[in-house]
């Protein structure tokens, strides 16, 4: 599916995949209904018509336009995991994104959504475009020379590469956190972003 939507539109071929998801979604018919939806629920999908619903005033996470634009970038993408990795399973046919909060019905609930949450990661930042981005290869660097770099540091770096990518940097920690860059450790204070340190064993995932 992916090979013939950069066939039919090579222009976008080694560009962000932020830039052209919705471009990919309507070629392969998977129509995005914008509505509002409960407050704190980003998108939700329907599995046997292939649907995603996004929430139509995300305006109340008081978020700035690009950081609105991330963060409806990485639901879609999320909810497009869903269509992908879930159909066919035993289950209702809705999922749910929530902000902030996390809703699980079905008894294999939590793993789907950590399996969507890898897919729109692989998705939206692949290994090769990521290798090419300046903070990305400042943290490689360091891994390779085993030098640490502060949790603040880290955390810049994250923004920045969400900022580079157009997603959100929660995003963009899970992906460095699967791929074995980093490891993150609970702040232990409310409110206050996680610790995030450099992992020095293996190379990462692909």
């Amino acid at each position: 599916m992916t090979l013939g939507f950069f066939r039919e539109r090579p222009g976008f071929l080694r560009k962000n995949p932020a830039i052209w998801l919705e471009n990919f979604l309507d070629f392969c018919k998977v129509q995005v209904f914008d509505c509002p939806l409960e407050p704190g629920q980003l998108g939700l999908c329907d599995l046997e018509k292939g649907w995603i619903f996004l929430n139509s005033e995300m305006q109340w996470s008081n978020k700035k336009a690009k950081d609105l634009a991330a963060l409806r970038v990485s639901t879609l993408a999320h909810e497009l995991g869903h269509l992908r990795l879930h159909r066919g399973e035993d289950q209702e046919n809705t999922f749910v994104s929530f902000l902030g909060e996390k809703r699980f019905l079905h008894s294999r609930s939590f793993q789907r959504e950590m399996e969507a949450d890898l897919y729109a990661g692989v998705f939206l930042l692949p290994l090769l475009l990521l290798n090419e981005d300046r903070s990305v290869r400042t943290v490689q660097r360091c891994r390779r020379s085993r030098r640490p770099l502060r949790s603040a540091t880290l955390w810049r770096h994250v923004y920045n590469t969400a900022a580079t990518f157009g997603v959100t940097p929660t995003l963009m920690k899970k992906r460095w956190v699967d791929l074995g860059w980093v490891v993150e450790e609970p702040s232990g204070k409310a409110g206050a972003a996680s610790h995030l340190s450099l992992n020095f064993e293996g190379d990462g995932a692909p």
